[in-house]
């Protein structure tokens, strides 16, 4: 199996999100599909949090700590 990138993964959210607020008619004033709404808006932020932090660690230099290793 292989792994999507972060990116890749936050886009399929995006994607289908866009595609809920399009609906129309009557289902879309409806309680499961504010609740859809809610999960992806919520599922896209948790996504982008998770995307922000690894940028910021792998921008962040090791400290000199993570250079030494204690002998056992």
């Amino acid at each position: 199996m292989t792994l999507r990138s972060l990116p890749d993964t936050i886009e399929s959210p995006h994607v289908l999100l866009k595609k809920v607020e399009q609906t129309t008619g009557v289902a879309r004033d409806s309680a499961d599909l504010a609740e859809l709404r809610r999960i992806l808006v919520h599922r896209i932020a948790e996504l982008e949090i998770a995307q922000a932090s690894s940028q910021e660690a792998a921008a962040t230099p090791a400290s000199k700590e993570d250079d030494y290793k204690l002998a056992s």
